[in-house]
């Protein structure tokens, strides 16, 4: 159905309220999360990535095929795991789509939120689990070339 900004205040007196900013059929998540980064919002509208402006539910682009798979902020870039097991390093900007990289992480359908724990990234999907452990440097992503396998 699409998303929606909603304003949620406490009253003087106690009392919650929920008042609808904007919402936008541009931005059909379903059941992935969007990611706020430095002023936008960036999330899978039905499988292609789009970057939404939170002020008005505008959209300022959609591009990227990745199905329904997940998003994550790691500093300053966002880690897609596509619903085919891929894994795409994207630069979030509000300009444009900027793909820096991908791997093929695991086979099959991958509809599990990745779970990235210092430079250990475990992925999940319908058939198969794998950790990779990723080149980060000083908390960010130092190269974009597939990782290495890792068994710890």
């Amino acid at each position: 159905m699409g998303g929606r900004l909603v304003k949620v205040s406490l009253s003087t007196g106690g009392t919650w309220r929920a008042d609808l900013v904007w919402q936008t059929r541009q931005l059909k998540a379903k059941f992935t999360q969007v990611v706020a980064h430095r002023g936008f919002l960036y999330g899978l509208d039905e499988g292609v990535l789009v970057c939404l402006d939170p002020k008005d539910g505008e959209r300022r682009w959609k591009s990227g095929r990745y199905g329904h798979g997940q998003v994550l902020l790691v500093d300053d870039l966002l880690l897609v795991q596509a619903e085919d097991g891929e894994v795409v390093l994207v630069d979030p900007s509000p300009e444009r789509h900027v793909e820096l990289g991908h791997f093929q992480a695991i086979e099959g359908r991958a509809w599990a939120t990745p779970a990235l724990v210092g430079n250990l990234l475990l992925v999940r999907g319908d058939v198969e689990a794998a950790c990779y452990r990723l080149p980060i440097e000083k908390g960010a992503v130092a190269a974009v070339h597939p990782p290495t396998s890792g068994g710890n």
